[in-house]
């Protein structure tokens, strides 16, 4: 039964990954935003929720995980929401599939595994000298950041190869003002005029909903600088804010690691 069962998490997973900002509804209403559901991304979460559910019961941590999602106001809105909701679900699924793969579902709450105790995950977009301190960092800390564009290809697909380096027990999400957007009603405006928000890439929010679905709003940490637009949904997440260089939060990460039971070598 686990074997099968596993099967048909991950052709979920599958499933659930071929979904996006522009086939997940059917229906497009003011200012283009989705106004409805398509039919397939209602089965296929029916199908997400009742499986979780049923195997892992309503109160376990996978399902709340799930749940966060589905609190998410994604009709009527625009793509950033709809990649934090969906990464919730694909993170849901994606624990799942670990618990019966790594651990046997009663001890998923004890504690992290080794690999995962010694590895870091870091999301990042196109800061790079943030990047490689928040990298030295880690290092520091006697643990190892995982970057993913410094792993591997093995002729992995992107997200073959994401999932396979999710495997992590903490993760740093570093939210740096990459990219310009501002409503599509306000396209005929001169551009002094537009509303402009700086935001995140859009790889930067999916992989930050991920994590916060696959390992819990306490194993990630988001550092973030100013003037960049901060999801509105993720409450409880810890936000720490970089003004100039990332050593000045180095203490109240070292703090957030060992209340995890990280041995941290300094």
């Amino acid at each position: 039964m686990p074997n099968d069962l596993k099967e048909k998490l991950r052709i979920l997973l599958s499933e659930g990954q071929l979904f996006n900002y522009s086939n997940f509804s059917d229906t497009k209403g003011i200012y283009d935003y989705p106004e409805s559901y398509s039919l397939k991304y209602i089965s296929w979460k029916t199908r997400v929720k009742s499986i979780l559910g049923s195997e892992f019961g309503r109160d376990s941590p996978i399902c709340q995980n799930y749940q966060e999602g589905e609190h998410i106001r994604v009709l009527g809105n625009d793509q950033g929401a709809f990649n934090v909701a969906h990464g919730y679900f694909l993170g849901a699924l994606q624990s799942a599939v670990d618990v019966l793969e790594f651990t046997p579902p009663k001890k998923e709450n004890k504690k992290i595994t080794a690999t995962k105790s010694s590895k870091i995950f870091v999301v990042h977009g196109h800061d790079d000298l943030l990047k490689g301190q928040v990298e030295s960092l880690i290092k520091d800390f006697g643990l190892e950041p995982v970057i993913l564009h410094r792993e591997a290809d093995e002729g992995r697909t992107i997200i073959e190869k994401f999932e396979k380096h999710s495997d992590v027990g903490f993760a740093i999400i570093l939210l740096t003002p990459d990219d310009i957007g501002y409503p599509t009603t306000e396209e005929s405006k001169v551009d002094k005029d537009k509303s402009k928000e700086f935001r995140s890439r859009q790889n930067v929010i999916f992989e930050f909903g991920y994590f916060v679905g696959k390992l819990g709003r306490n194993r990630v940490c988001c550092l973030y600088k100013e003037n960049v637009t901060l999801p509105t949904d993720l409450g409880g997440v810890v936000y720490k804010k970089i003004r100039k260089e990332a050593s000045e939060v180095a203490l109240p990460i070292i703090k957030d690691l060992k209340a995890l039971g990280y041995q941290i070598n300094l």
